[in-house]
């Protein structure tokens, strides 16, 4: 997946969320999933900085690997 599909930092702080258009190398990349890349969806759904900030609960991913 391409970081810039996920890092916006053009998007207002008050956005909530909203639909997006998927980039042509996170299609592919995605491709892997589906029998083409055709398949693979032209668009995503993405939460804002103001709907997560609405949230009563998070959840962070957890990188089990120790670091030095």
């Amino acid at each position: 997946m391409d970081l810039s599909d996920l890092i916006k930092p053009a998007v207002s702080f008050q956005s909530e969320k909203h639909v997006v258009e998927r980039t042509t190398s996170t299609r592919k990349s995605d491709a892997r999933f589906f029998n083409s890349m055709e398949e693979a969806p032209a668009k995503a759904i993405t939460m804002g900085i103001s709907s997560i900030m609405k949230s009563r609960d998070y959840s962070f991913p957890e990188n089990k690997e120790k670091k030095l």
